[in-house]
């Protein structure tokens, strides 16, 4: 009878054994694939921000390096100082007409150079509230140039 009493006691164990080290392991198993999953999701992320960030990078540069600047030219003020010295000037029709045009192209010239060269858009002074900046003395120090030579 001992034995018997005996053998119960002994089965009722071995499933208890048996089953504790297979119940630490699912824990151990859970842990390690809630970890690799976190560390799956802290991966991608980290992508997300980075390419983000790169993205938001790249289209400050572009914004930056392709705006134009904006820059007033007082266009009426320069063409009355041509008309005042080319009034002073005792010319005829002909070659007034001709100074006229030799003015307008210089003018023309000048103005789409600068804008070339700065990427600016040029806007007209009373288009223009604050904050431009005038290149008026430039542009008829450049149709001076520029008539000098058409002569």
């Amino acid at each position: 009878m001992a034995d018997v009493t005996h053998t119960p006691q002994t089965d009722m164990q071995l499933p208890e054994t048996a089953t504790a080290p297979a119940s630490q392991a699912e824990p151990a198993a859970a842990s390690r694939s809630k970890r690799a999953r976190y560390l799956k999701w802290a991966r991608v992320g980290f992508l997300v921000t980075a390419f983000t960030a790169l993205n938001a990078g790249i289209s400050l540069w572009l914004v930056q390096a392709h705006s134009p600047t904006v820059v007033a030219f007082n266009m009426k003020g320069t063409l009355d100082a041509f008309m005042d010295q080319s009034a002073k000037a005792s010319l005829s029709d002909a070659q007034g007409a001709a100074l006229a045009s030799r003015f307008n192209t210089a003018m023309t010239e000048s103005l789409t150079a600068y804008q070339a060269d700065h990427q600016a858009l040029i806007l007209v002074q009373p288009a223009v509230v604050g904050g431009a900046q005038d290149i008026t003395a430039e542009i008829q120090h450049d149709i001076a140039r520029r008539m000098r030579g058409a002569q």
